[in-house]
């Protein structure tokens, strides 16, 4: 029954998102318990449904990996390992949401809706009925959730902008080694857990950083090849830890805002019904390492200019749907009443 619903939702998300994915072979994996996808390459429509000021240039995801144990999911861990996501963004100068978009994406989120029912009804799992909150289906799903797995290594998000301020054009960029997110014991080991009140969480956060170059030339052009670019793109990130000790990279290649960073992250789930002063809903404890933060005159006029950006995009993609469809020399008359 699990496995149909999963095979189910990776088909729907697979489509919207990205390219390179055998539907056949990935149901068949899913039967088996070893979902293994490799390069992906992220669709260039896949953040158009969220309005963001940014629009997606080019992406691609090495591998992502599903380690699924069906016949012991009351005692093993389901684990989730995405490896080597990398995107490269720009500004989104252009948003297209008329009303007939609007329309679109209502009549899309109905669609999901009756496909996610009619899988609940297919497999016998509607989400409305009072009795599932005491079924065996759903204390195996609440059991798998608060074990589940997460780890993610290589990533590379970089953003490229030399429209909003075109005499200074610049990059920024989120580097991430590895992240890790596991449940735990009472003293914070890594661990199985069921039938806990209170749930311990642990991640593990390895190179992180942020960095911000002012008046750069852009590393994506389109007559690049893609896959050229995107080696290259993705060796920045494999050598991340060592980046920090790097003066000359950092001065030459990087210029940090957020300098590589690794931290562990603790946080107590209290999942009773009453939680109190000595035992809150959420207890979270940060410990990092080091941190340094600095920010040069450019990085700072760069911030603030995108910043700007993106109040303005809010405002432009309000009223984008009664903006004119021609120039203002060829219908004056509804460029003043769109003013």
């Amino acid at each position: 029954m699990l496995e149909g619903i999963l095979a189910s939702v990776i088909e729907r998300l697979a489509g919207k998102y990205v390219d390179g994915i055998d539907k056949k072979a990935t149901e068949l994996s899913v039967w088996r318990g070893e979902i293994l996808l490799k390069d992906l390459s992220l669709k260039q429509t896949a953040l158009d449904d969220f309005d963001l000021p940014v629009t997606l240039v080019a992406g691609k995801l090495e591998e992502l990996r599903l380690d699924i144990p069906w016949k012991n999911l009351r005692s093993k861990p389901v684990i989730v390992k995405i490896k080597g996501l990398n995107m490269i963004l720009s500004p989104n100068t252009n948003p297209k949401i008329s009303a007939e978009e609007k329309k679109r994406r209502e009549t899309l989120a109905k669609k999901d809706a009756l496909a996610e029912f009619d899988i609940s009804l297919k497999y016998g799992f509607a989400q409305f009925d009072e009795k599932v909150s005491e079924s065996f289906y759903s204390k195996l799903i609440t059991k798998i959730v608060d074990n589940v797995q997460i780890h993610i290594s290589q990533i590379h998000v970089r953003y490229e902008d030399s429209t909003v301020h075109a005499s200074h054009p610049f990059c920024a960029g989120v580097l991430l080694n590895h992240l890790s997110i596991e449940s735990t014991n009472s003293t914070w080991k890594p661990a199985f857990v069921e039938n806990q009140t209170f749930l311990n969480k642990l991640c593990n956060l390895k190179g992180f950083s942020i960095y911000l170059n002012s008046d750069e030339k852009m590393f994506w052009n389109d007559g690049m090849d893609l896959q050229e670019f995107l080696e290259g793109f993705s060796s920045v990130v494999d050598d991340i830890d060592e980046l920090a000790d790097d003066v000359s990279f950092d001065t030459k290649l990087l210029n940090f805002i957020i300098k590589p960073v690794d931290s562990i992250f603790r946080m107590r789930l209290n999942k009773s019904d009453e939680p109190d002063e000595a035992h809150p809903k959420y207890d979270a404890m940060w410990e990092i390492n080091r941190l340094e933060l600095s920010m040069q005159k450019q990085q700072y006029r760069d911030v603030i200019y995108t910043l700007e950006y993106f109040r303005n995009f809010e405002r432009i993609a309000r009223y984008n749907q009664f903006r004119p469809h021609v120039s203002v020399k060829e219908s004056p008359k509804e460029w003043w009443l769109f003013a």
